[in-house]
Formats: C-alpha cells, sequence, structure tokens
C-alpha cells in the first residue's frame, strides 16, 4: 500500500476499505524514491470469501497511524520498479556510484 501523503508507517496498522478493517501492514517505512510511505500488508475479505484481483482494485481504501486514517492506494506489483527490471540488473537509466 502506498499512502497519498508523507506519513510515517512502521507495520501493524490496520487497513480500512469502504469503513471497514480487512487487514494490517506487516511492515512499512519511507520510501525516498517514490517520496511517499510504503508498506506490505495483509487484506482479507470482511464476508469471509476468497480475496481476487477485483476485490483488490475496488474501494477506498485508508491507513489508521496513531487514531488518524489516511487515503491509500493498493499496489499488487512494486510501484518503484514494476517490470523487475532492476532484479535482473537492466538498469534505463546510469548508476551513479560514489568514490
Amino acid at each position: 500500500m502506498r499512502t497519498n501523503r508523507n506519513i510515517p508507517v512502521w507495520g501493524l496498522e490496520t487497513i480500512w476499505k469502504d469503513d471497514q478493517a480487512v487487514g494490517y501492514l506487516r511492515r512499512g517505512d519511507y520510501a525516498y524514491t517514490l517520496g511517499t510511505s510504503l508498506g506490505q500488508g495483509y487484506i482479507h475479505h470482511p464476508e469471509g470469501r476468497r480475496v481476487t484481483e477485483e476485490f483488490l482494485h475496488s474501494g477506498q481504501y485508508e491507513v489508521e497511524v496513531m487514531g488518524k486514517r489516511f487515503k491509500a492506494n493498493v499496489h499488487l506489483k512494486s510501484p518503484f520498479d514494476p517490470q523487475r527490471k532492476r532484479l535482473k540488473g537492466q538498469y534505463d537509466y546510469p548508476i551513479l556510484v560514489r568514490q
């Protein structure tokens, strides 16, 4: 999940979907390359049904941090490297190396 604001997330924050608690963040931190907070979490269906991509992409998500809710987006692939090129050593631009 990616928050729409720069807020600190650490893990164990509640994930809300359409005003229902549907999961929690397992871990989170600030994503410098994205300029926002990012977290990995678990989501379950509130009615006990199977969680599908359609279910994940529908509705409005929020993450609760210190009693306040912040809007969030769900990503099934990494928003940083969605095509997984960096894992394969493929870079679209040269990497700057400090000497």
